[in-house]
């Protein structure tokens, strides 16, 4: 299959990139352009316009702006790119004969905290912030979309079929069913979503020889007329929207929050918050890969769908699993320190039975000489690069304490008043429940649980920190 990925170069393009490569062409749509193995080429978003990329089978939107937790992004830079962004690419597959559209979305888009024990698909959005706001603008659009069909009498009226207007009480299914009976996309867009085609000028280094591939037209050009109108809405019939929801997102190269907790437990510092057993839901990077494989390369229904690894987990779990990381990472290091110092010592028995008896004891003389003082075994391995390592490693010592929970949330109602990093707002975050469901995903798919369970693709990523 051919396969367009917008973003290809962040992390979760990057990781799709190796993932499929291997079975299909991808092409890339981005504001930066390297070299990338196992890319044909990175596409811009005025090639778009132009209607230079060649067909595809699928489109997976990634392109968007991150969360921004330190909030010193404007709003509108939230909706010019990820409500924006996610128009223009939706148009442009309405336009187009790709069968598959997958887009991400997120779980801030339906809830900035979880009411209840568990987030599923069926909870009404009511995002926070402009981060979940505008995803869930795009994701309403997506819905949404066949409204503007009504305008279009001519080609309605070739539909033998009623269509009915969606409304927010529609379902997804029944939306893209909608959708999937026309044929053209809308041509109003705001001027702000071209951000990031005007800054990056495109020095281009990649072979740009595709002119024997059939290219699309554009949503802004008018509409194909090299078949029969039959002949379009049939294919169109088969055309299916994702629209995917993940939590947190992890994975070698993704650091994040992660690696604030690995460098806390890294340098000895106790965590304070152990009396709070929260429980929160991990996406692996390996998971992600295996739903994205799966939709792109199965006839798997059309829906919205959360994605998020099987089991939920605790902060002070989080931190056991660093431990143990970092542990058996001071366990192989001392090891190969151990064999080093045994070589060292064979060695040096070697040469030591090839000196004579008064050779030897001339040496001895002439080093107590030089080294008065009392020699002390140092037991401790060696590592070179950090120096000794005592079984008083920070690693080791690393405690979860459990102060009471009345204390905390004084100290933190006293943060707030004071302005300290301990508030009312930082513990809420530290310590709230988000768990998030995956079963109808799995369902859709037909497994029972996903490839990689939640503590073992920590693993992956927190050794990947070392």
């Amino acid at each position: 299959m051919n396969i367009l990925i917008t973003g290809i170069h962040g992390f979760i393009g990057s990781n799709l990139v190796k993932e499929l490569s291997p079975r299909h062409k991808i092409y890339g749509l981005d504001i930066i352009f390297p070299k990338k193995e196992g890319v044909v080429i990175t596409f811009d978003w005025t090639d778009l316009e132009r209607g230079e990329i060649p067909e595809v089978d699928v489109i997976i939107h990634l392109a968007g702006k991150a969360h921004d937790v330190k909030n010193t992004s404007r709003a509108e830079e939230y909706f010019n790119i990820n409500t924006g962004l996610t128009r223009k690419i939706y148009d442009y597959f309405l336009q187009s004969q790709a069968g598959k559209f997958i887009f991400f979305s997120s779980v801030k888009a339906v809830a900035d905290a979880v009411n209840g024990d568990i987030l599923t698909e069926e909870v009404t959005p009511t995002p926070i912030g402009p981060y979940g706001e505008s995803k869930l603008k795009a994701e309403e659009y997506i819905l949404e979309h066949s409204a503007l069909r009504s305008q279009l009498s001519a080609l309605s009226s070739q539909l033998s079929d009623t269509v009915p207007e969606p409304s927010r009480g529609v379902s997804f299914e029944q939306s893209a069913l909608n959708l999937s009976r026309f044929n053209i996309g809308s041509s109003q867009h705001s001027e702000s979503i071209q951000q990031g085609t005007s800054q990056n000028p495109k020095p281009r280094t990649q072979n740009k020889e595709l002119n024997t591939e059939k290219k699309l037209t554009t949503p802004n050009s008018k509409l194909s007329t090299d078949k029969e109108p039959s002949t379009q809405n049939s294919e169109l019939k088969t055309k299916k929207v994702y629209i995917l929801r993940p939590c947190m997102i992890h994975g070698p190269g993704n650091k994040g929050n992660l690696n604030l907790l690995y460098n806390l437990v890294k340098k000895g510092i106790p965590w304070p918050l152990g009396a709070f057993e929260n429980k929160r839901s991990f996406t692996s990077i390996d998971n992600l890969n295996f739903i994205v494989t799966q939709l792109a390369e199965r006839n798997i229904p059309a829906g919205i769908y959360n994605i998020a690894d099987d089991e939920a987990l605790s902060t002070n779990e989080v931190i056991r699993i660093i431990r143990e990381v970092l542990s058996s990472e001071l366990k192989v290091l001392s090891q190969q320190s151990a064999v080093s110092s045994q070589q060292s010592v064979e060695g040096l028995s070697t040469v030591s039975h090839q000196l004579s008896a008064e050779e030897q004891r001339t040496k001895n003389k002439e080093q107590e000489t030089q080294n008065p003082e009392p020699k002390t075994q140092n037991k401790e391995p060696l590592d070179p690069a950090r120096g000794p390592l005592t079984t008083h490693d920070s690693l080791l010592t690393t405690r979860i304490l459990n102060i009471p929970k009345p204390l905390i949330k004084t100290l933190a109602r006293i943060g707030t008043a004071l302005h300290l990093p301990l508030n009312n707002n930082r513990l809420h975050k530290l310590t709230e429940n988000y768990v998030v469901s995956n079963e109808k995903i799995k369902k859709a798919l037909g497994v029972k649980s996903l490839p990689v369970s939640a503590r073992d693709g920590l693993r992956r990523t927190i050794e990947s920190f070392k």
